[in-house]
């Protein structure tokens, strides 16, 4: 597979996931996974969650911003897994306009406030680098981005 087609083929992987992995770093350097709905994946493999401003995920990403998404799927047809991961850098944005661009009333459940919510965050990872199992064999492929 190109480069091209790796990259292709990544971005339609992550995008039909829906749910993904973010794992920041704690204080003592250990990786801290946990389950995330995706906001958005954007044509740049952008990744947006909402979150909670006072979550240990924020406390995390401002003391180390380095982070990796994780997404998979059994392989359909043959059997075992596919998966993606992306490692990049992660902010978490609280200014007003951002906010209300990825506002949903689903989150109501979660930021009784709504976009004004004091709580509700959004988080920005961009990507540094891709690597994946997303063909028939084992072999991870990779690109810096």
């Amino acid at each position: 597979m190109t480069k091209g087609e790796f990259r292709a083929a990544f971005a339609r992987f992550v995008k039909e996931r829906g749910v993904s992995v973010l794992i920041t770093v704690d204080a003592e350097g250990r990786a801290v996974p946990r389950p995330m709905g995706d906001l958005r994946v954007d044509d740049g493999l952008t990744v947006w969650y909402a979150t909670g401003a006072s979550s240990r995920k924020c406390a995390h990403i401002a003391a180390n911003a380095k982070v990796t998404v994780y997404w998979q799927r059994p392989q359909e047809g043959v059997g075992g897994w596919q998966y993606a991961w992306l490692y990049g850098a992660a902010e978490v944005l609280t200014d007003q306009a951002t906010r209300d661009a990825f506002w949903n009333d689903e989150m109501a459940e979660y930021f009784a406030g709504g976009s004004t919510d004091p709580n509700y965050a959004v988080i920005k990872v961009t990507p540094a680098r891709i690597e994946g199992v997303l063909g028939g064999g084992l072999e991870t492929e990779g690109l810096d981005l």
